[in-house]
């Protein structure tokens, strides 16, 4: 999940509720760039602790205190997330954009003090729950977006988050940590 955390980019200079949607051509736009020359934009993540049972990701306030670092290498940061311009984008990996358009060369890296990216998937056999040593920041800023997305979710799907997340899961179980209630 994308977090803005400077409004500079926008024309008013403020963080617009629906910054999820205006947010990347704000990007571009910011570092002088036109949509159609940029083929991703790509950021440091914070890795965050697993919500409570049946809540939304981003309702996570738990978050280890520095960027995620690379596996093997705690002296790296991880690979960076990104998102793309799918319409320049021909092929890809979980961390880069492998071919695109020749008329797209530019990958924006944010900083930081732009944005970064949350991401919730714990590395295998750790236990990132908020009493665990490397979860230690409160970092509630996305949490306060959970009951407007939870009513996204309603008003989308016509069903409260929890009987969907538990009709979801019946449906197609998850190996994985992620526990529904």
């Amino acid at each position: 999940y994308f977090t803005c955390k400077s409004g500079d980019i926008f024309p008013n200079g403020k963080i617009p509720e629906d910054y999820l949607r205006t947010g990347w051509d704000a990007i571009v736009k910011s570092q002088g760039k036109k949509t159609s020359e940029v083929h991703s934009i790509s950021f440091l993540r914070f890795r965050f602790a697993p919500p409570p049972s049946g809540n939304l990701t981003i309702s996570s306030s738990w978050r280890e205190p520095q960027f995620q670092q690379r596996k093997g290498n705690r002296n790296q940061p991880a690979l960076p997330k990104f998102v793309m311009n799918a319409h320049k984008v021909y092929d890809l990996w979980w961390h880069s954009v492998y071919n695109f358009d020749e008329t797209a060369p530019y990958d924006i890296r944010l900083n930081e003090t732009i944005g970064t990216l949350n991401h919730y998937r714990p590395p295998l056999h750790v236990d990132h729950h908020h009493d665990t040593f490397l979860a230690t920041i409160l970092d509630d800023q996305l949490a306060f977006d959970t009951s407007m997305l939870a009513e996204a979710i309603r008003k989308r799907f016509g069903e409260d988050l929890s009987s969907l997340m538990k009709r979801l899961s019946e449906r197609h179980p998850t190996k994985s940590w992620v526990q529904s209630s």
